[in-house]
């Protein structure tokens, strides 16, 4: 039982990561098209990537800090409903005149990576806490065959990203070998998939690490005991 367990959480941890790597790749691509095509400015693509990745350099100094005073699985599924609350912000601009404003829409970039932060900066560490789990509860410890299974999901997340981002505007109709002459419907339907589809995977990740994944800072506090005993038995026999 206490090994089903602890895979579990595992596994959990695993889909996330999974996730969260599908998510970085499909909207790296798909922001590209969008700023190409349906706002015409390509250059603003170079921004994306600072936008996205320039939270975490601000957030990195206070990183150890915050992790003790909320802990890790919080913070994460704290920045994961920010981080969805955003990309459903950024769908719901189409409604409005602000939709044909690439400026608006790359603050919301902003914002969205500074809610995928912590979860993308503690991930590896998140791995760790369900490896001295599995070793608490079994009184082994595999993080050879863990990490390999792990970077395995990951690299399934980037076969997920390219062939979902290919079906996907396939699916709208939007044609790669005369990419430039793309009609407004079809413009429109790829802001819809751009936008619509990370605010859903966002939400799957904070819905697993919020209800599903059950390392929350007070039962690390005890695993971190249970572990420091366990390691103490061993070195006194």
């Amino acid at each position: 039982v206490s090994f089903c367990f602890s895979f579990l959480m595992y596994l959990i941890l695993c889909i996330i990561s999974m996730l969260l790597i599908a998510f970085q790749m499909y909207t790296q691509t798909n922001y590209n098209y969008l700023f190409t095509h349906y706002y015409g400015k390509p250059g603003l693509y170079t921004f994306v990537t600072v936008c996205t990745y320039l939270p975490m350099a601000i957030f990195l100094p206070f990183m150890g800090k915050l992790i003790r005073r909320f802990g890790k699985k919080e913070l994460c599924a704290a920045g994961l409903a920010f981080a969805a609350g955003i990309n459903i912000l950024m769908y719901l601009l189409k409604f409005t005149a602000l939709v044909s404003n690439p400026y608006v829409f790359l603050v919301l970039t902003f914002f969205s990576g500074a809610g995928q932060t912590f979860l993308v900066l503690e991930v590896w560490a998140l791995v760790m806490d369900v490896i001295d789990y599995q070793e608490v509860l079994s009184g082994r410890r595999e993080e050879g065959t863990s990490y390999a299974f792990y970077s395995f999901t990951r690299k399934l997340g980037q076969t997920l990203a390219g062939a979902g981002s290919s079906a996907l505007l396939a699916v709208i109709g939007y044609d790669m070998k005369n990419s430039a002459g793309q009609s407004r419907e079809v413009l429109n339907r790829l802001y819809d998939v751009t936008t619509l589809i990370p605010a859903v995977v966002l939400t799957i990740m904070f819905v697993l690490i919020a209800f599903c994944y059950k390392l929350s800072k007070s039962k690390l506090e005890e695993l971190h005991t249970d572990l420091k005993k366990v390691r103490e038995k061993e070195e006194e026999g």
